[in-house]
């Protein structure tokens, strides 16, 4: 499983968002015998891989024990032009038997995604309860055995989707779940000189709408705290900024707009979809 993200988000938010869906959708596998034939049938082809490796192994080894017999026989020496040539060769099939090696730990830790969740089948029923006693490496199986990957991502200044992308062979789920994560603190990020040149020259007697839509990543709030921090004030006889409704107040022009896309409210913090 592959996860990606292009911000920071706290761990303990996501993990509760993952696996209240983890959960949800876990409850409606069906896991019957094919997922056993299906297991047991990778578990065979798995063993004659290894026995193909094993064999490899075995064959350099013998080369290699050939080899250095000819090598050590002080009655027979070795042309020195030959040597040359059998330490090479030497060299290769001892480079060949560690990739072997390689080959054969990893084949022997690659089970199957079938096997995986068919050996935790007896758990699935009441998996909210038995996940935490589950060891971390075999909940990070579970999880890579359903899941393609996870995608974060920053939709809006206060919004993040996180994108579930199941394993369909496994699963049979042809979509995407897609969580909408409002951000409630913490999300904010530092002004920028060109934000600060805009905010200089608007906030005297511009409109809120007008620095709205030249500050779009900007609530009114941020803007009101930034201005009181550089020292900006209103212009005499300027229209006073009052926020018309609390979609002015409390977000951003970029975060109205992505709440009009998804269809959310602004009394929502956590919304699921999918594609």
């Amino acid at each position: 499983m592959e996860m990606t993200m292009d911000f920071s988000l706290s761990v303990k938010q996501a993990d509760e968002i993952f696996l209240s869906k983890l959960f949800e959708r876990v409850q409606n596998l069906n896991v019957d015998e094919e997922w056993r034939d299906k297991g047991e049938q990778k578990k065979k082809d798995l063993e004659r891989r290894v026995g193909h490796i094993e064999k490899g192994i075995m064959e350099a080894e013998l080369k290699m024990q050939r080899i250095t017999d000819l090598l050590t026989d002080i009655n027979n020496p070795v042309p020195e032009s030959m040597r040359s040539d059998l330490l090479q060769t030497y060299r290769g099939l001892e480079a060949k038997k560690e990739d072997l090696a390689v080959e054969k730990l990893t084949s022997l830790e690659d089970e199957s995604d079938d096997e995986i969740i068919y050996e935790a089948r007896s758990i699935i029923p009441d998996i909210i309860n038995e996940w935490p006693n589950l060891p971390f490496v075999k909940r990070m199986k579970f999880v890579g055995a359903l899941i393609h990957r996870v995608v974060f991502h920053r939709a809006a200044p206060s919004w993040i989707e996180m994108r579930i992308e199941w394993k369909e062979d496994i699963t049979g789920w042809n979509f995407v779940d897609v969580a909408y994560i409002r951000i409630t603190a913490g999300g904010g990020k530092s002004w920028s000189e060109e934000e600060n040149i805009i905010l200089s020259e608007m906030y005297p007697e511009s409109t809120l709408q007008q620095m709205h839509k030249a500050l779009p990543s900007r609530s009114w709030s941020s803007i009101q705290s930034r201005a009181s921090a550089i020292g900006l004030h209103r212009k005499q006889g300027a229209e006073p900024l009052r926020p018309k409704n609390i979609y002015e107040r409390s977000l951003s022009l970029q975060d109205y707009e992505y709440m009009q896309e998804i269809g959310v409210a602004n009394d929502i913090v956590l919304y699921w979809s999918f594609l």
